[in-house]
């Protein structure tokens, strides 16, 4: 034990230093949670650049930074298209659904994406337990399921390289983390989490692609890459694959924005002045 904090006591320390941070938000969050309403969508009190701010760092998780750069590294520049795609279809949500559906969830004062379709479309006696309801529910749920298999399984990887433990370990002690400062603060706390982690992951991107080229020798080095026969596809609009393929798989990635629970449920925590900005 002692042999291992030697080796890895700065990853320990920053490790505490985060944590104690994401509980000093949790303990914020409990505050202000007095209310059902204040527990799940921060009482309709968040400010739009600090929900979207939110929305960016719940998206770009360990897929973004593992998954879409091992893809990139596959398929070639042709792989922007789905970035450009993802950054296409927020704007449409943010732009012309967000503001809508904010207004709409406090008239029928939803909160969660079930209340709202219930709401929406039923009846008052027919809410509790309809068919739509539960279907909405079990829809986010599997979904939801889905998306932390793959965000949990990049955490352990990155925990079980970092602090050299074994896997399982690596993944419990991300799911103790994060169900900690969810439980307790509810979504005021997952929001200023996500606003820290935010803002830590741009500064992480911005230094991993300067010590990447870097070590590649440079920006200017992608034109030695064209050059040589084993990298000219990088290039090439339908080198790593047919870009027809492609654009199918970047429309299915990025078109669910539109309607992504992770994103309407942030909607409904939006102020009443930032949801409307935008003219209805």
């Amino acid at each position: 034990m002692t042999l291992w904090l030697a080796e890895h006591w700065l990853a320990v320390l920053l490790l505490g230093l985060y944590t104690g941070a994401l509980m000093a938000n949790a303990y914020a969050g409990l505050r202000a949670s007095k209310s059902l309403g204040g527990y799940y969508v921060g009482n309709r009190n968040m400010s739009g650049p600090l929900v979207g701010l939110s929305f960016f760092a719940t998206f770009a998780s360990t897929n973004s930074y593992i998954g879409h750069a091992g893809k990139g590294y596959e398929y070639g520049l042709a792989w922007m298209t789905m970035p450009v795609m993802l950054i296409l279809f927020t704007f449409l949500s943010w732009r012309w659904i967000g503001p809508r559906t904010r207004v709409l969830a406090r008239n029928f004062d939803a909160l969660t994406l079930p209340d709202f379709l219930a709401a929406r479309f039923l009846s008052v006696g027919d809410q509790a337990r309809h068919p739509l309801r539960i279907a909405a529910a079990a829809v986010v749920m599997m979904c939801s399921l889905l998306y932390l298999v793959a965000v949990f399984k990049g955490a352990g990887h990155l925990f079980e390289q970092f602090f050299n433990v074994p896997y399982d370990m690596a993944i419990g002690l991300a799911l103790i983390v994060v169900m900690l400062y969810t439980s307790i603060g509810g979504f005021v706390s997952v929001v200023r989490t996500d606003a820290l982690q935010g803002v830590l992951m741009m500064i992480g991107a911005m230094m991993i692609f300067y010590f990447v080229t870097g070590a590649a020798g440079g920006v200017a080095a992608l034109g030695s890459l064209a050059q040589a026969p084993q990298t000219a596809f990088v290039f090439e609009l339908n080198g790593g694959i047919p870009f027809v393929v492609l654009l199918g798989i970047s429309l299915s990635g990025s078109l669910k924005l539109i309607v992504d629970p992770r994103q309407t449920s942030r909607f409904f925590a939006l102020k009443d002045q930032d949801a409307l900005r935008k003219g209805m």
